[in-house]
């Protein structure tokens, strides 16, 4: 067998089926690799305890007794999630020693239905930066270039996934945090429908974890479309609908590849144009039409500034009365969209406007500047146009990746569907990926 660690978590859980891999073969590989790994990614190994496990796994495989459809997978979980008997800090000082009594509702899923628990991944302080980097254990590189930046602020997750250092791992998103970082490492992304699955165990705080915050979702990242499908119907317990399409022929799909809040670099653009493509060369029939962005982008902005205000009190301060606004603002277009996903099944569009770019940790992220092929952009706020949509809106929405561009840096594209089309997203994903030939 090649590298057991270079298996996707659904031919990896396949093999384990099959008796052709242990769950402690399995893991022994991914420990190997987390040593030998430069990236950075994985902070807190749990080492022992997962070793244990995976000879209980192993003993009960020889019995044929499967404790779920993750039977023996190693897999990793952001550091701002809360893990029982594991250090959890959040990239955070204040939290360097701290160790929670209890697992996060989603880990637990994962645990129960027969994952192995790895380590933890870093994560800025408080998940409060497009970079990845904390005073507690350093910066986190792109797996495909170590200078530029593994994205932020589920930075860790998606490198430790790149470079097969776990099965896959849980993180979390409130504004891009799960899709961001996988465009920019070339891995797979589900922010699920907001409040499919539990978001409690989030330290946004010292004292956070018994709370979810609006927007915010736990979800996965992957090495293939496949893995999202079975870690979606891991994590939630709600009856998602089955997509009413099959194949792509006569899918209605929109597709928006720019707007002038955040155009997309040269490379972002190609790759959406490539794959709206494929799409309708496979028959999907494609619409260029879309609702404005320009409300949905500043009633995010100002909720995600109220949401963070405790965990990041030096940001710009948000009047009650703005947040208010906000939210009213968010409801009617959540109407407006929820009407407009009538006429068509799917949105495709880019996940960020550039990919990734070389590090730069000075100051607030907001307040720092790139210089991209078409342009200076303003990472605190065009970085999240984009994933802001389906944050904003609690829609379901993958990141995909669709190729390289002509320096090699990893490019993705978005799907976005209607609140509770998860499945519907997964399977375009899926689609995706076959035609573009970016998945394993």
């Amino acid at each position: 067998m090649t590298d057991p660690a270079a298996l996707t978590a659904t031919a990896a859980a396949a093999a384990i089926r099959r008796k052709e891999l242990s769950c402690r073969e399995l893991l022994e590989a991914f420990l190997v690799r987390i040593e030998k790994s430069s990236v950075n990614a994985v902070v807190t190994v749990d080492a022992e305890r997962a070793r244990d496990r995976a000879t209980e796994l192993d003993k009960a495989a020889a019995r044929d007794n499967w404790l779920g459809p993750l039977h023996g997978l190693p897999f990793t979980v952001k550091d701002a999630i809360a893990t029982a008997d594991v250090r959890t800090t959040s990239g955070a000082i204040e939290l360097r020693d701290h160790v929670p009594v209890r697992d996060a509702t989603a880990v637990a899923r994962l645990w129960q239905a027969g994952g192995i628990l790895l380590g933890k991944t870093n994560t800025p302080a408080w998940c409060g930066d497009v970079e990845t980097f904390n005073e507690v254990f350093g910066t986190t590189r792109n797996p495909w270039a170590p200078e530029r930046t593994s994205g932020g602020s589920s930075g860790g997750s998606a490198a430790a996934v790149a470079t097969n250092l776990s099965a896959f791992d849980l993180a979390t998103d409130i504004g891009g945090s799960l899709r961001i970082p996988s465009a920019f490492c070339g891995t797979f992304a589900l922010k699920p429908t907001f409040g499919i699955v539990p978001a409690d165990g989030y330290l946004d705080t010292a004292d956070g974890g018994d709370y979810e915050l609006d927007m915010n979702v736990l979800g996965p990242i992957t090495r293939s479309a496949a893995d999202l499908r079975l870690l979606l119907d891991v994590l939630t317990r709600t009856g998602l609908p089955e997509p009413g399409w099959t194949g792509l022929s006569g899918l209605r799909v929109a597709v928006w590849p720019s707007d002038p809040l955040a155009p997309p670099d040269p490379g972002t653009a190609a790759a959406l144009d490539r794959v709206a493509a494929l799409l309708a060369g496979a028959g999907a029939r494609l619409t260029g039409a879309h609702p404005t962005l320009g409300p949905v982008h500043e009633a995010f902005l100002t909720c995600l500034r109220a949401e963070t205000a405790l965990s990041h009190p030096d940001g710009p301060a948000v009047d009650t009365r703005d947040w208010l606004r906000a939210l009213r603002v968010r409801a009617r277009q959540r109407a407006a969209w929820e009407e407009w996903f009538e006429s068509v099944d799917l949105l495709l569009c880019p996940v960020t406007p550039v990919v990734a770019f070389p590090h730069d940790q000075r100051g607030a992220s907001r307040e720092r500047e790139i210089t991209a092929p078409d342009g200076t952009v303003r990472l605190g706020s065009s970085l999240t146009v984009w994933t802001g949509i389906a944050s904003s809106l609690y829609l379901p929405a993958a990141a995909v990746p669709a190729g390289r561009t002509a320096d090699g840096l990893p490019v993705a594209v978005q799907v976005i569907g209607p609140r509770l089309a998860d499945r519907a997203v997964v399977r375009a994903a899926e689609a995706i990926s076959l035609l573009a030939g970016s998945g394993r």
